[in-house]
């Protein structure tokens, strides 16, 4: 992951100081030249007030990352190529990606003629390496759960869906599903399927 070089007026002005992080990561997101990953420099700005915040330079495969910064408030972010080839690629209205798990949206379908939980549940907040666990009732036999990254970019490109796999037993099924974040920070999911 690249290495944020330039802190100064981050470290100042502490209202766009906060819990949270803007990344570039895979699949959107990543600094790319010429259609292909690389590494350029990248600075982050409060769009309010146009200071810019940090600088750092994205790693080879097109990744970096700015932490310390307000969820509550927007930035853009500026990749450049130093060569002078390329226009700088702007990202603007960017909203910080929270430390915490904040919230969930969506919900499971069940497939009766598959036996399967078809959609995804959104997961707003949280770093990368979410745990799903069962804490309560019992989840359908034959089925597991899992946060995976990607899909529409929301908050600095990072999505994280809650997905369920495998095929279930039949049967009426009530349970509550715990996200955690590698921080600790947590949220709780009922659930309730039935499947002939």
């Amino acid at each position: 992951m690249a290495k944020v070089i330039f802190t100064k007026l981050a470290s100042a002005n502490a209202f766009w100081n906060g819990l949270g992080f803007i990344a570039g990561t895979s699949p959107l997101g990543l600094v790319t030249v010429n259609g292909s990953p690389g590494a350029r420099e990248v600075e982050v700005r409060h769009r309010k007030t146009r200071m810019p915040i940090a600088t750092t330079f994205s790693a080879a495969d097109g990744t970096y990352r700015f932490d310390g910064l307000n969820p509550d408030e927007e930035f853009d972010v500026i990749a450049r190529d130093w060569a002078g080839t390329y226009n700088d690629a702007i990202l603007a209205r960017v909203k910080p990606y929270p430390y915490d798990v904040k919230s969930s949206t969506g919900s499971f379908t069940v497939n009766d003629t598959a036996n399967t939980l078809d959609g995804a549940i959104a997961i707003f907040g949280g770093d990368s390496g979410h745990t799903v666990s069962v804490v309560s009732g019992t989840a359908p036999s034959g089925i597991t759960f899992s946060v995976v990254t990607g899909g529409p970019p929301t908050y600095a490109s990072l999505s994280r869906w809650l997905i369920a796999s495998g095929t279930a037993s039949a049967g009426s099924y009530t349970w509550t599903l715990r996200v955690t974040a590698p921080n600790g920070s947590r949220i709780d999911i009922a659930c309730t399927a039935t499947f002939t």
